[in-house]
């Protein structure tokens, strides 16, 4: 295996050092230039059309879909740099081969690796560490994909760190249907197969980084608000009519004690967390009894602490499973709205139990 590897990292020193141009046969939808030089071909199936694209390619008559990588394989970002740039990404992975393969194609996207051989040791690793994004193999031996997310994602809720959640992507062979349903449903952020097209995994990374700024856009605006408001009997932050969460809405109720308002904000983070896993769980077995209860129970404390787009969502997907049998599509396409405003509103909750109550100051 380890000649396998070299000789694996022989081709690509080559081709960037001689500029040699290689087609490789693909089941993409067009040839695209993954790393300096290599082309890819669709075969799946392989038409006159497609070959002839490809050979204007490597001729250097027709310019594809391109990739942009921030690094060769000689100059790849350390560790130390990866650490200092939020790009940092534990890969874990059972087969020497893969590591490899996956190991090289992070560095020519920019990022730094260190790997891990099973969930085991992938679990030890990230808890001496801060790794922003987890790559990982579901079965492997010691300790699969699965029960080492589900470990994490409960060490991870219970930091004080609001950013201690890694971004974590499904790496599999298994390419069946409702795979990434069960991978979502398990707490993972995305799931691409094996084996990997560099620029499939460039698009995945992508909303990594898109969600780095969306982070990063929220705490600029908390910090903004904690600059410009004075503290008041009220409330000592106040919220936009775009933020994810109305921060008025929860104190009338609690009578404007901030003390009462982050405890029961804790308290929403948890009971929320147990009803979307009972949600997503639902989505993938089809059981829309399940997602009925759990989304009125969902929107009732969501109104009470003022989110008011996940109270709407799931609202309106009670509804719908009330009313009819819906397709899995539907089912996966109303998860996904709710997912993404009830991160929003999480995130937002996080950030906000981060800031120092008006009595700290």
């Amino acid at each position: 295996m380890a000649n396998v590897n070299d000789q694996i990292r022989s081709l690509l020193y080559s081709l960037e050092n001689n500029n040699q141009q290689v087609i490789v046969l693909s089941t993409m939808d067009e040839a695209a230039i993954n790393h300096k030089n290599i082309f890819y071909l669709n075969a799946s199936p392989l038409c006159k059309t497609s070959f002839m694209t490809a050979v204007l390619v490597a001729a250097g008559l027709h310019q594809p879909k391109q990739l942009k990588p921030t690094r060769t394989l000689n100059n790849y970002l350390s560790v130390e740099q990866a650490k200092k740039e939020d790009r940092l990404v534990l890969l874990v992975e059972d087969n020497i081969l893969n590591q490899q393969v996956l190991t090289d194609q992070l560095h020519l996207l920019g990022y730094g690796v260190e790997v891990a051989e099973n969930g085991e040791q992938g679990l030890e690793i990230w808890k001496n560490g801060t790794y922003p994004i987890i790559l990982t193999d579901l079965h492997m031996p010691r300790m699969s994909g699965y029960d080492m997310v589900k470990e994490i994602r409960d060490l991870a809720e219970q930091s004080e760190d609001i950013n201690a959640q890694p971004y974590i992507i499904a790496v599999t062979a298994n390419a069946l249907k409702g795979e990434r349903e069960r991978c979502l449903s398990a707490g993972m952020n995305d799931y691409i197969t094996k084996p990997v097209e560099l620029n499939v995994l460039e698009a995945t990374l992508q909303k990594y980084l898109e969600s780095i700024a969306n982070k990063k856009s929220h705490a600029d605006k908390a910090v903004e608000r904690g600059q410009t408001t004075e503290p008041t009997d009220d409330l000592a932050v106040a919220a936009t009519n775009t933020d994810p969460i109305n921060l008025e809405t929860l104190s009338k109720y609690v009578n404007h004690d901030e003390a009462k308002q982050r405890r029961f904000f804790k308290m929403y983070l948890e009971q929320s967390n147990q009803l979307t896993r009972e949600i997503y769980g639902a989505v993938i077995s089809m059981e829309q009894d399940i997602i009925v209860e759990s989304c009125h129970q969902l929107k009732s404390i969501s109104n009470t602490i003022g989110a008011q787009q996940v109270a709407e969502i799931a609202t309106e997907f009670e509804a719908q499973c009330k009313a009819q049998q819906l397709a899995s599509d539907t089912l996966i396409e109303y998860r996904d709205k709710l997912d993404q405003a009830y991160t929003q509103a999480t995130e937002f909750i996080q950030q906000y139990l981060q800031t120092p109550a008006p009595n700290e100051e």
